[in-house]
């Protein structure tokens, strides 16, 4: 088994005993997604500042199998690492591409590893106004 670090602050680091930090990131993933009110701002319960403490301590305790800690703290930033990560790759997909400059007609690569695992925050990140 690897022990792999994720640096969290500049002297804070985080021991993350995973095969990979793939599987650590897919495994956050897919514990956000299962809970809407993290991450979805038209959902009432997103609002319940108790119900959103309560699903972060589910998704710290989930991962805690992985890292052998549940620090909520951590898990709160790696997802937001990861949400910025998937937001700065949206907006690079969609820059624009002058006419007649040498990359017309070449669409930009995607090199975000969780680009399409994270496509359901699409609705999410759009501005409502």
């Amino acid at each position: 088994m690897h022990i792999l670090y994720l640096q969290v602050e500049k002297d804070q680091s985080k021991d993350i005993q995973a095969s990979n930090i793939t599987d650590y990131n897919e495994a956050l993933i897919n514990a956000v997604y299962a809970r809407p009110a993290l991450y979805n701002y038209r959902i009432s319960q997103r609002k319940d500042t108790f119900e959103k403490k309560a699903l972060w301590n589910e998704v710290a305790n989930l991962m805690a199998t992985m890292t052998g800690t549940n620090d909520v703290e951590f898990v709160q930033k790696r997802w937001k690492q990861l949400r910025d990560s998937y937001v700065k790759a949206k907006k690079k997909e969609k820059a624009y591409v002058r006419s007649g400059s040498p990359g017309d007609g070449v669409q930009n690569k995607i090199v975000f590893a969780f680009y399409n695992q994270m496509k359901f925050l699409d609705d999410t990140i759009e501005k409502p106004w």
